[in-house]
């Protein structure tokens, strides 16, 4: 709905939907992140994400492609080079998704196709500003209620401390 309502009032806006991906606590050194939210695969999200987009004529800005983790406060949140790792992550995408051969309607009418922005020095489009490679070292179904899982009282759980 939401969707459909932003393509109703600006029906020539590029309009990207951005994938989710999974955070690390920062200073941690390895993989931490639950890939099961409320009894769900982080991927099954992602794909409804697609689905979405692709039902109503959006773009998606895949991050998760990148298998990569941001830096975050406790698994969800992100700190400052958390933001500037997805934000990296986030251009980058959309990048791809504009040369994929995808129209940017532009004020003039002309087509534009997003170059790297070599000129911001607070994004880094080849490594996304040192972002950790991703892994989900965990198969369980379910994290809720699992000795392992950070936050047991909360169903959005994020951190494994396997």
């Amino acid at each position: 709905t939401m969707l459909r309502n932003i393509r109703t009032a600006a029906p020539k806006a590029a309009v990207y939907c951005i994938t989710l991906l999974p955070g690390r606590t920062h200073g941690v050194d390895h993989p931490e992140f639950c890939y099961r939210l409320r009894g769900r695969h982080l991927d099954e999200y992602n794909a409804a994400i697609r689905d979405a987009a692709a039902a109503e004529g959006c773009r998606v800005a895949d991050v998760r492609a990148f298998g990569r983790d941001y830096d975050s406060l406790e698994g969800t949140h992100p700190t400052n080079l958390g933001m500037r790792q997805f934000a990296s992550m986030v251009v980058r995408a959309m990048q791809l998704a504009d040369s994929a051969g995808v129209e940017t309607p532009t004020t003039e009418g002309i087509t534009a196709v997003a170059q790297p922005d070599a000129a911001n020095p607070a994004l880094d489009l080849r490594d996304f500003c040192g972002a950790p490679k991703s892994a989900q070292l965990c198969d369980s179904p379910t994290c809720i209620g699992c000795p392992h899982a950070a936050n047991t009282g909360n169903q959005w759980l994020c951190r494994c401390l396997k």
